[in-house]
């Protein structure tokens, strides 16, 4: 059974540092520009984030899921609309923004469905 603490605990940390070097600098070197809205965005994902880590395995699972559904559709809404108004309010898309979103989005959502899917597992092996 993976801990969707730790991964939780982790995404908290990376959207975190993410969203306070958005804040802090607005770029990280020529790779990441951000935008206050997406430097505010990153920094919420990871208080909620940290918050539910140190929350039971329920909520850390529900966070998991909820901030990697959130971070695929920012992604897919950068890959699939780059030109849509509403994107230009997170900035300019970079390919690594979008890679950090992808990877957030499996890692959070691909733990949260594996601890969903271990809870079911031990719940009917236990009523057999």
């Amino acid at each position: 059974m993976t801990n969707s603490k730790t991964v939780c605990r982790l995404i908290g940390w990376t959207c975190t540092t993410l969203g306070a070097l958005g804040i802090a600098y607005g770029q990280l070197g020529s790779y990441l520009r951000f935008s206050d809205l997406e430097s505010y965005t990153y920094l919420v994902f990871g208080l909620i984030s940290i918050w539910a880590a140190r929350r039971r395995q329920r909520t850390a699972v529900a966070v998991l899921f909820m901030v990697g559904m959130a971070c695929f559709l920012w992604a897919a809404l950068a890959l699939a609309a780059p030109t849509n108004a509403w994107a230009r309010y997170f900035g300019e898309q970079q390919p690594l923004d979008v890679l950090i979103r992808e990877m957030i989005a499996l890692w959070g959502g691909g733990t949260a469905l594996r601890e969903i899917l271990d809870w079911r597992r031990q719940q009917t092996s236990s009523a057999s």
